[in-house]
């Protein structure tokens, strides 16, 4: 059957967030996160020590402020995005025997 394997081109997950989304969240921002920069150190920068140490405790909270946020136009210009996606959907597709969906 098969799978897709994802190992990120950013540090973690989180460096995948575009940057427009965090200006949108935090709109003093002025420098994107690093490919490789701890997502911790960057909010700490961006925002403030409590938010930081809010997102270490609750990585579920934070994506779910960040969600509504993230856009698609954006997504797709962010490291290998919108590849890894491509592979998860043909993969989804297969699974479903159903190409056309």
């Amino acid at each position: 059957m098969g799978g897709v394997s994802w190992l990120t081109r950013g540090r973690e997950i989180e460096n995948y967030i575009s940057p427009e989304a965090f200006r949108t969240l935090y709109p003093k921002t002025t420098k994107p996160l690093g490919r490789f920069e701890d997502i911790f150190d960057y909010l700490e920068e961006i925002a403030t020590r409590a938010l930081a140490k809010k997102f270490s405790r609750n990585k579920i909270g934070f994506a779910v402020n960040v969600l509504p946020h993230l856009k698609l136009e954006d997504l797709t210009k962010v490291h290998d995005w919108k590849q890894k996606m491509e592979e998860v959907v043909t993969k989804v597709r297969y699974w479903n025997k159903n190409p056309d969906v």
